[in-house]
């Protein structure tokens, strides 16, 4: 029997390599037929946008796994949110805000 954190770490590992893998048979569907080198017409813009961001998505991902695995180890996501440094100003106590110009209101 596996215990919820095993559970986490192989579910997130396996959604992340099978975004990786279908990220690749996307790529090479998309790529069929580009095999005329500097000759190959690039098609549209749109068209280049949507081959490169699924074949980023296709090499970078299973590079991305290890942490990937160490985050769903340590609980999964943490946000915290980081004030704009506008709010610090009126919300000094969330940890050493801006300070004021001199010679405006407080």
């Amino acid at each position: 029997m596996m215990c919820a954190s095993t559970a986490k770490t192989a579910t997130a590992l396996t959604a992340t390599l099978g975004l990786a893998a279908a990220s690749w048979v996307a790529a090479v569907w998309l790529m069929g037929g580009m095999d005329m080198g500097p000759a190959t017409r690039p098609g549209s813009f749109a068209f280049f946008i949507a081959v490169w961001v699924v074949m980023m998505a296709a090499m970078m991902l299973p590079g991305a796994a290890p942490a990937v695995v160490r985050r769903a180890q340590a609980g999964g996501v943490r946000a915290r949110l980081m004030p704009h440094p506008a709010a610090a100003r009126e919300h000094s106590h969330l940890g050493g805000g801006v300070p004021r110009p001199p010679g405006t209101a407080s």
